[in-house]
């Protein structure tokens, strides 16, 4: 389970043997912990997303002069990633969800309008 936020961690680069994790092979199955709730209407959701991406931006704003790789959380599968893997992590996954929708608004049936 990941801690509550950040706390202070040893540099990979400055740990003898230190291996960063590979990304996961593929898709995983999530804990349900983080699955979404079902039922909300699309105009919350995409205000909810807007709210958080924001949020996401002051955040990487307000972090930009510190060193990402002092601060560790726990990731239910990948283990311990420092904040600097998080991103990296965040961007996959964001880059694995456009590509889903993508392939759904490609498919044949889709609504064109």
């Amino acid at each position: 389970m990941a801690s509550s936020g950040p706390s202070p961690g040893p540099r990979c680069s400055s740990t003898p043997g230190c291996v960063r994790p590979a990304p996961p092979p593929g898709p995983a199955k999530a804990p349900e912990v983080v699955y979404p709730e079902r039922g909300h209407q699309i105009e919350r959701l995409l205000a909810d997303l807007a709210t958080t991406r924001e949020r996401s931006r002051q955040a990487i704003e307000r972090v930009a002069a510190v060193d990402p790789r002092a601060f560790t959380w726990r990731h239910f599968t990948l283990g311990e990633l420092d904040l600097a893997q998080w991103w990296l992590l965040h961007v996959r996954h964001e880059t694995d969800h456009l590509q889903q929708l993508r392939a759904v608004k490609a498919a044949a049936g889709f609504p064109t309008s």
